[in-house]
């Protein structure tokens, strides 16, 4: 095989995901920022970069607010290297996802050979679901967040093991398994579980090539020893850097009951079935043709359609067991979905027959309407379901400079309590609280015991730690308003998510004694700030220039 065959499939990929990346880009609020998650990453990234450590605020504590340490560390050298480090991240997504899909054409092409003529089919069918299914492409590439990154590993592991049941190899413990594996480990915490997964393929691979030799069982020993020794080193390093084993995200999002996250986890593979119907398909597939081959194999599984099978249902799993997130198009399904297309895909070439080119076409414009969003509606409407949380961090990052400039004739700028945390804080130059704890170790950890009631994810809060931190100014409702528009501003409303959020603090008697609700006035700026402020702050304010008025709450009920 020529080096320019060999490298087709990467230049394909590489080129779809431009073009791809295009159309994500007008759909998503025209904006290279990243979402306001990626932002928080940010904010670890310049501060690690400018050598303050991993902390949310410069001088400020230790604080494990990021998910991956491998991402942070990447971005933390963009950074170093660049005035413009979300345009590298955006540029190494695109490499990174474009080599992994590159590796699994190819391994398309190699392998799935049954039916010959429809290798191209394949391909078409491949790519066109992850084209017509929104979801894939904005996560991994636009997102900024380290998503690409866990898929290209998770793609990485999987297709060494599927190579290795192909032509399996006689050394006992395999370098670039092993490199691949360990890397996961500073790339997201769900990789204490998939490594145990692809750590037992991947065993029983050597075992059944040795034909389960005494000896053999060693192999299985090593790949343990060596993933306890990883772990036992990122576990022991974030305790003593950070005090706790685990981000900031288990503490301040994962409940420990059980049946909460069961519910909330049913109800996100609900989610995941509307917005990707194919699931369903692949799932119903994938259970018959495991017995289908058990029956005519007598009983003698295939290995590839098992693993394959297994991938799908581990990520399943998590999100159940974690009770899932609150982001549009099932965050936790996508850095797996190619390898559960390829399921689909392996299906189709073990038991079915050869599909003519034009049938493969009307399949894909047929799967091309059935998302709950479709990309049509998206790209005719100039937006998606996901596209406010681009917008979260652009406004955000308006937010921050904003702030800047109205306090900037103070002596120190006030303290922020905010609950989008990204966006704002990455521009603001002052102290920024994150009330919901994920950059707030004492929120965090307020009180381990708790249930963590409220919409999901946004469940962190704890009341008395707000009053023992009580920011300067607090974004329970409110905003910049222009002076033109303040005249006849009396009052401050606060919506309902925000409310349940906060778990309707503007209602305590002590919250009312520590706060009230302000339009404050910068002579010097045609707009004002209407927020909740402290009234220590606003003692220290009202020696200044600016003007403050107090304004009456109004709350849903």
């Amino acid at each position: 095989m020529s080096l320019q065959h060999k490298l087709l499939p990467y230049f394909f990929s590489g080129a779809f995901i431009l073009i791809v990346s295009i159309v994500i880009y007008f759909t998503n609020g025209r904006s290279l920022l990243g979402i306001d998650d990626a932002n928080i990453y940010m904010v670890y990234m310049r501060n690690f970069s400018d050598g303050y450590g991993f902390v949310y605020n410069k001088g400020g504590d230790q604080v494990q607010g990021f998910t991956s340490l491998l991402w942070t560390l990447i971005g933390s050298l963009m950074f170093t290297i660049s005035e413009n480090p979300e345009i590298l991240m955006l540029i190494l997504n695109i490499f990174i996802v474009s080599f992994a899909l590159g590796k699994l054409v190819h391994y398309i092409k190699e392998n799935l050979t049954n039916i010959p003529k429809n290798e191209g089919v394949y391909i078409l069918m491949f790519f066109g679901l992850l084209f017509f299914i929104p979801g894939y492409f904005e996560w991994t590439v636009f997102s900024l967040l380290e998503t690409g990154l866990w898929s290209a590993l998770l793609i990485g592991i999987s297709l060494n093991i599927l190579e290795d049941s192909k032509n399996p190899s006689q050394k006992r413990i395999d370098t670039g398994f092993t490199a691949m594996l360990l890397i996961s480990l500073i790339t997201r915490p769900e990789s204490m579980l998939w490594a145990l997964f692809f750590l037992t393929a991947k065993s029983f691979l050597y075992i059944r090539s040795q034909n389960f030799a005494p000896k053999s069982y060693l192999s299985a020993v090593y790949y343990l020893l060596l993933y306890g020794v990883g772990l036992a080193a990122v576990l022991t390093w974030r305790t003593i850097y950070f005090g706790y084993p685990l981000p900031n995200t288990f503490y301040a999002k994962v409940s420990e009951d059980i049946l909460n996250n069961l519910f909330y986890g049913v109800f996100y593979l609900y989610r995941i079935f509307l917005d990707n119907p194919v699931m369903v398909l692949i799932i119903c597939l994938s259970f018959y043709f495991s017995i289908k081959s058990l029956i005519e194999n007598k009983l003698k599984f295939d290995f590839q359609l098992v693993f394959l099978t297994l991938i799908l249902f581990v990520t399943l799993f998590i999100p159940i067991y974690t009770g899932g997130d609150h982001f549009s198009y099932s965050r936790f399904l996508q850095p797996t979905l190619p390898l559960i297309y390829l399921l689909l895909l392996y299906c189709t070439d073990s038991f079915g027959k050869e599909i003519p080119f034009k049938t493969a076409v009307m399949l894909m414009a047929f799967v091309s309407f059935i998302p709950n969003a479709n990309l049509y509606e998206n790209f005719i409407n100039q937006t998606s379901p996901l596209a406010h949380e681009w917008g979260l961090a652009k406004g955000g990052r308006e937010q921050g400079e904003r702030l800047n400039e109205f306090f900037a004739e103070l002596d120190s700028l006030p303290s922020q309590g905010v609950l989008t945390a990204g966006g704002v804080a990455f521009s603001y130059e002052g102290v920024t609280n994150d009330l919901l704890g994920l950059n707030n170790e004492e929120m965090a950890h307020a009180d381990e015991d708790r249930d963590l009631e409220g919409p999901k994810n946004h469940s962190g809060f704890d009341k008395e730690v707000f009053y023992k931190q009580e920011p300067d100014i607090f974004f329970l409702s409110g905003g910049f308003i222009d002076n033109e528009d303040t005249f006849n501003q009396e009052y401050i409303e606060v919506g309902d998510f925000s409310a349940e959020v906060f778990k309707n603090i503007y209602e305590d008697q002590k919250f009312k004694e520590m706060y009230a609700a302000v339009l404050i006035t910068n002579p010097v700026l045609d707009y004002s700030l209407s927020v909740f402020a402290s009234r220590d702050f606003l003692d220290e304010l009202e020696k200044s220039n600016y003007k403050i008025k107090e304004l009456r709450i109004l709350a849903d009920e």
